[in-house]
């Protein structure tokens, strides 16, 4: 069963500061990864493109990398939490329908989709209103269309529907018109091993790290789940930074 987005934020107080906290350490390497990306593209204004409960607009803030954070998210209970940090940086937050965002063509000089696209119904969809909005848009989601995955579907709380690897997600892009300028594969850090499994997270930390350092992160990320960011040009913009993986 899908969950239910609108009140997805919503927990009692001690699962919620377990969740915070979750979702904060998260977000750092979430923001980390678009700040490594989108070097030597413009970001006076951005828009957070389903920003959940903000966290990753918080960590960007946190680094100085806009004064202009935008967010638009599904969820009244994200939005409330957007709003009850009070970031002088977070500008707007609004709800809205997961494909029409209340905004004007190009009003942003990026927008970003941090580990949305995979709960979505109709990908391309969101993908144009996303080229619609920027002229530079980054997307990151999780590689779970590894070997290990089940050759059936199986519904659970993440509410993922849609498993990409890098050529799937790659291709997906391309056939919107997109194209990808950069792209980052990012294996998990072992805090957020030790976050979720405590001292369990080491011994699955140590055989996924002796997986990328034997096999190399490719093909380690058929085996494992790896995320993976991609920096897009949308059509009809003519000045791009250089590629580079």
């Amino acid at each position: 069963m899908r969950p239910d987005y609108n009140s997805y934020y919503e927990t009692d107080d001690a699962e919620e500061d377990r969740l915070f906290r979750w979702r904060a350490l998260c977000a750092g390497y979430k923001a980390n990864n678009i700040v490594e990306l989108c070097d030597g593209i413009s970001h006076g204004r951005v828009l957070d493109y389903g920003a959940g409960n903000g966290a990753v607009a918080a960590a960007l803030s946190e680094r100085g990398f806009s004064q202009d954070l935008n967010c638009v998210e599904i969820s009244e209970s994200g939005c409330a939490q957007i709003a009850a940090r009070q970031d002088p940086n977070i500008q707007s937050a609004q709800t809205f329908d997961g494909y029409n965002v209340p905004f004007d063509d190009r009003s942003f000089d990026l927008v970003y989709s941090s580990h949305v696209l995979e709960h979505v119904d109709h990908e391309r969809l969101f993908l144009s209103e996303l080229q619609r909005l920027a002229p530079y848009v980054f997307i990151e989601v999780p590689l779970e269309d590894t070997l290990r995955l089940s050759g059936q579907f199986r519904a659970n709380r993440t509410g993922h529907i849609n498993f990409y690897n890098r050529s799937t997600l790659r291709r997906l892009v391309q056939t919107c018109g997109f194209e990808v300028l950069r792209e980052g594969l990012y294996d998990t850090p072992l805090d957020v091993h030790l976050f979720s499994n405590k001292v369990r997270g080491i011994p699955a930390f140590a055989l996924r790290t002796l997986s990328r350092l034997s096999t190399g992160k490719r093909v380690s990320s058929r085996l494992f789940t790896y995320h993976y960011a991609v920096l897009l040009r949308s059509p009809s913009v003519a000045a791009t930074p250089s590629s580079s993986t």
